[in-house]
């Protein structure tokens, strides 16, 4: 005689079980927890093929407290909130705080050959020119620009932050930078109207 097979309603049922018992059974044993269950099982789902899985068999339960569970479930809780703006721009400062101050520029023919920082007399620029030199940088290593200038054999005497000359968005004439003899001087205005900042990095590349 074939042996009865296990439904997933026979499954279901003793997880159902379990789950109730465990909430009620406040036992340190798991052996008595085993036998809680098995009793509340054949007490309330009497059908052949439970009767039959269960026939001359014992239970094994493992479980954690509620104290464990309750726990988990809320560190579970606190990694899945979603992050406010201000929390992910300061995740944004720790990563490139992490980022190596030297920057390996590009070798090869064409390339943007030196570089030059904005100087005001008697005026201390924030953030500082060494800040500024790093943007310098940062868009002369530029994949997309290295390919342009690749593409189109273009080799740059010097980079230059250049003054600011009219408001972005506010003077009728404002100027954002400027190529001085087909590629000898490329000037561009990386601060803000303020002086207080720097434009947004996508802002510059477009120029």
């Amino acid at each position: 005689m074939n042996a009865p097979s296990f439904f997933i309603s026979d499954a279901t049922a003793i997880i159902s079980v379990s789950i109730s018992v465990g909430r009620r059974h406040t036992s340190n044993s798991f052996s008595s927890y085993g036998y809680a269950v098995k009793r509340e099982i054949l007490k309330n789902y009497s059908g052949f093929h439970t009767q039959k899985l269960l026939e001359g068999k014992s239970i094994r339960m493992m479980g954690v407290s509620e104290h464990e569970v309750d726990e988990v479930l809320q560190h579970a809780k606190s990694n899945l909130r979603i992050a406010g703006f201000d929390e992910e721009e300061m995740r944004l400062r720790q990563r490139m705080s992490y980022r190596p101050h030297t920057l390996k520029l590009p070798q090869g023919p064409y390339i943007f050959c030196d570089f030059r920082t904005l100087q005001l007399p008697g005026i201390e620029l924030n953030p500082p020119v060494s800040e500024a030199l790093k943007r310098m940088h940062m868009l002369a290593a530029d994949p997309g620009i290295i390919s342009v200038m690749n593409k189109h054999s273009w080799r740059v005497g010097i980079m230059t932050e250049m003054a600011l000359v009219g408001y972005v968005g506010i003077s009728p004439k404002c100027i954002l930078s400027f190529n001085k003899n087909h590629g000898e001087e490329i000037s561009l205005r990386l601060r803000t109207n303020d002086l207080k900042g720097f434009r947004k990095y996508e802002s510059i590349m477009p120029v």
